[in-house]
């Protein structure tokens, strides 16, 4: 049997609710979801609102010094 390869990717967006401006899942979720990556040495792709990377800027800043992400 091969390789299998996989593609992972996240979108980055507001809170589920109903016209939320809220970003808790950013905050709270994205560093978590780095910690996993690079744990497990998995490569992935984030889509992300160019309004959220100006609201939370340091915290997409480290994604992109990640070398298992590609912004």
């Amino acid at each position: 049997m091969g390789n299998l390869y996989v593609l992972i990717g996240f979108d980055v967006e507001h809170d589920a609710e109903p016209l939320s401006d809220r970003c808790e899942g950013v905050k709270k979720g994205t560093p978590k979801i780095l910690d996993v990556l690079d744990y497990f040495d998995i490569h992935c792709t984030f889509n992300i609102l160019g309004c959220i990377i100006d609201e939370h800027l340091d915290l997409f800043n480290t994604l992109a010094r990640n070398p298992q992400t590609l912004v």
